[in-house]
């Protein structure tokens, strides 16, 4: 091969990329139509887990939901992140609002795919989390008092008072 046809090939592609933004047409309903089927999630646990045995486990679990995939985003020597896209907004619906899902020792931390379309801005720090409160005294057992309990270990969403 020809070096300045080379040179000329380096040429081109160095003007290949996407820095300007801007000059992009862009679909915002598209990318949230596809985004809705879309999770994020990042493993918990002291234990590796591979992305078969993350299949095995979740297959199982997840028996109600339809077809599944998964890929792993990112694993590093404490945190595992997977993507996860399902047959339908309503399947990714159900399973983000049925966690924690424990297994092994672990849980998966489950989040929506963030709008910016950037799985490294989802929001994995956080839980949500079923708490039964006992030995309570029944003249202190009020909603406010629950909640305020509720709020010592973080935002409490919602509180079923039977």
């Amino acid at each position: 091969m020809d070096a300045n046809f080379v040179d000329e090939i380096v040429q081109l592609t160095d003007r290949l990329g996407m820095e300007q933004e801007e000059e992009w047409e862009v679909n915002e309903e598209q990318a949230t139509e596809f985004g809705e089927k879309l999770l994020i999630g990042r493993i918990v646990s002291k234990q590796s887990i591979s992305l078969g045995l993350f299949k095995i486990i979740f297959t199982r679990m997840w028996k109600y939901v339809g077809e599944w995939k998964v890929k792993i985003m990112e694993e590093d020597a404490e945190n595992m992140y997977f993507g996860l896209s399902f047959q339908s907004k309503n399947d990714a619906k159900k399973i983000l609002e049925k966690q924690p899902w424990l297994f092994n020792g672990g849980f998966l931390v489950l989040d929506d795919w963030p709008k910016s379309g950037l799985w490294r801005d989802a929001r994995l720090s956080r839980v949500p989390l079923w708490v039964k409160l006992r030995g309570f005294s029944l003249k202190t057992l009020t909603i406010n008092n629950v909640k305020r309990i509720g709020n010592m270990a973080g935002e409490v969403h919602s509180c079923r008072w039977w």
